[in-house]
């Protein structure tokens, strides 16, 4: 139950605005598609609100919460599959931290409610299949004694 919940929350984040950037004037009729859920201005400067579809974050997330599930639900005795997910989702936020900095100074990019529904989604599933690991290893061992 907690991995599908997981899995719709990840789903759902996916139509949300996952963050925002600032944009050039010239870069606004760049910013057209799926992955752009609007373009506003405040005073002379354009802001690009992005959702999951436009953001690389997500996509991995989706993907990993893929695997997770399938590891969770399938292959619970498997312990390759939440320790590839760790790293993959350690490298993913890392490479999100990088991607707002540069020399020390943020770009301006904002974080919004799909990344932080995408980060709960993604510890919660992570978290869940180290456990049911656990529990499935703990219930072998009073099996076999």
């Amino acid at each position: 139950m907690i991995t599908l919940l997981c899995v719709g929350l990840v789903a759902v984040s996916m139509f949300l605005p996952v963050y925002e950037t600032w944009i050039r004037e010239s870069e606004i009729h760049r910013q057209v598609g799926i992955g752009i859920y609007k373009v506003y201005d405040i005073d002379n400067t354009y802001v690009s609100v992005h959702n999951g579809f436009g953001s690389f974050y997500a996509v991995v997330s989706c993907f990993i919460t893929f695997l997770l599930a399938i590891g969770i639900l399938l292959l619970p005795r498997e312990s390759t599959i939440p320790i590839i997910a760790v790293i993959v989702y350690v490298l993913s936020v890392i490479l999100v931290r990088l991607g707002t900095i540069s020399l020390g100074r943020p770009f301006g990019d904002n974080m919004l409610i799909g990344f932080y529904l995408i980060l709960l989604s993604q510890t919660l599933l992570i978290i869940f299949s180290f456990y049911k690991y656990r529990r499935l290893k703990e219930e072998d061992r009073y099996l076999n004694r």
